[in-house]
């Protein structure tokens, strides 16, 4: 089984899968058999991946939103930063969860 598969039967499941630097987060624990445990041991440095990159693409993609930046901007930002090294994809996942939560603020100022 691939970490896309695990990942995929996971939330299908029911479970919620995030991580947190280098811990991979799943819940319910209590409902994880020992044969997931294992996968997910097995399978965390690319699950860790498949995770970091949703991130990644989820804030670039909020905080270009919030910009009102080109589609083509936004394509070419994601395309850069998911070739950075993972520790560089991290903080710039956190910098775009700022930059989006700055604009959406901002933008609600402007609408009271």
């Amino acid at each position: 089984m691939s970490a896309a598969e695990l990942l995929q039967q996971l939330r299908a499941s029911g479970f919620a899968v995030t991580a947190t630097g280098t811990t991979v987060l799943v819940a319910p624990r209590a409902s994880l058999t020992d044969d997931l445990r294992a996968l997910i041991r097995a399978l965390k440095p690319a699950l860790l991946g498949i995770l970091l990159a949703e991130r990644l693409t989820s804030a670039i993609n909020s905080a270009t939103l919030e910009r009102g930046d080109t589609e083509q901007n936004r394509v070419a930002l994601l395309a850069e930063a998911l070739a950075l090294p993972v520790d560089q994809q991290i903080d710039l996942a956190e910098h775009f969860e700022d930059v989006a939560r700055i604009w959406q603020a901002a933008f609600k100022g402007a609408c009271a």
